[in-house]
């Protein structure tokens, strides 16, 4: 079949680079999803011991708002307030407690790693920013969406090629 079946094995073998670089793209964004979650457990503790911290607060102001209503200088108003700031808050807490323990699990999910229970710590330091200029040329250079598009158009190219000399 001549140019046909030169054109088809070309195509097929840009079909094929093209499924290579998607499966390196959702490589890819399988590691910056684990990035995202890993982020989410360390912001999610930090809630978690900023409200714990807010709490102790909030309560040691509900025994001075009821130690001032006993004396008589405080309203009721004032406690009921208190309680319901804490009841908020606490509800909040236990919140930020279960998102926790639900960003954990899907990073233990991503991982295959056991960090249910372990510390963790961000011990990253960003290098200085590149020039736009080189962001881009990266970009082109190892972005395996762009590549995988590319494949996509070249294995369409020889389609194209092969429907001039007849049909598949």
């Amino acid at each position: 079949n001549g140019f046909q079946d030169v054109n088809r094995a070309w195509r097929e073998e840009y079909f094929t680079r093209q499924r290579h670089f998607e499966l390196q793209d959702a490589q890819e964004q399988l590691l910056i999803d684990t990035a995202a979650v890993f982020y989410q457990v360390l912001r999610s503790e930090a809630s978690v011991r900023v409200l714990e911290s807010s709490l102790t607060l909030q309560d040691e102001r509900l025994r001075d708002v009821r130690g001032r209503f006993a004396a008589g200088v405080a309203r009721p108003l004032a406690v009921s307030q208190t309680e319901a700031q804490i009841a908020a808050t606490q509800t909040t807490l236990n919140s930020a407690r279960a998102d926790v323990v639900q960003a954990r699990s899907r990073l233990a999910l991503l991982t295959n790693a056991d960090v249910e229970q372990s510390p963790m710590a961000d011990n990253f330091f960003p290098p200085a920013l590149p020039t736009l200029e080189s962001m881009l040329d990266a970009a082109r250079r190892d972005r395996s969406d762009l590549h995988a598009t590319e494949q996509a158009v070249e294995a369409a190219r020889q389609e194209l090629a092969v429907a001039e000399y007849g049909v598949l």
